[in-house]
């Protein structure tokens, strides 16, 4: 391979790590005329070149040594976020010229939560382990059964609604 191949391969892959893991994109930021799913096989393909791999370790081991990033603590922080859009803050309204929280019709007091924060740093989590993407970067979405789509999606749900 030459030098400006591996160089151009090298972009690509520090591409990847700067637009949030999406190799499709990555890739056709150098290669804008490739379709997506060229561009999806084309990054997964150099994946496989062990001089890419090589790098792809050196990086992931800079990151892990600069920002102290680690499995552990992306993990620990998306159920931290998850945790915090999951608190539960009153619906406040005004009545009689003060503040009070919010009642429905039966008398209930009413809440709020960041439900979609919430259900982002789940997916995250889900494609951080490994649940919804494979590692050569393409969606799973097809090659689970409708049971457990639905088990996934059953847990998701108990999960927002407070475990």
């Amino acid at each position: 391979m030459r030098d400006s191949t591996l160089e151009k391969y090298c972009n690509v892959y520090d591409e990847f790590l700067i637009n949030g893991r999406n190799g499709t994109r990555a890739w056709l930021s150098f290669n804008p005329k490739s379709s997506e799913e060229s561009a999806a096989n084309e990054f997964s393909r150099i994946l496989r070149i062990p001089d890419i791999v090589e790098y792809a370790a050196l990086k992931q081991k800079e990151l892990s040594e600069t920002k102290k990033f680690t499995h552990e603590s992306l993990v620990e922080d998306l159920i931290e976020i998850k945790d915090r859009c999951m608190q539960k803050v009153p619906v406040m309204v005004r009545k009689d010229g003060q503040m009070v929280q919010a009642q429905d019709e039966a008398g209930n007091n009413m809440w709020t939560f960041e439900a979609s924060s919430a259900i982002k740093a789940v997916i995250e989590l889900g494609k951080h382990d490994g649940k919804f993407y494979e590692k050569n970067n393409q969606d799973k979405s097809g090659s689970i059964t409708p049971e457990q789509r639905a088990a996934d999606i059953a847990a998701i749900e108990a999960i927002m609604k407070g475990k």
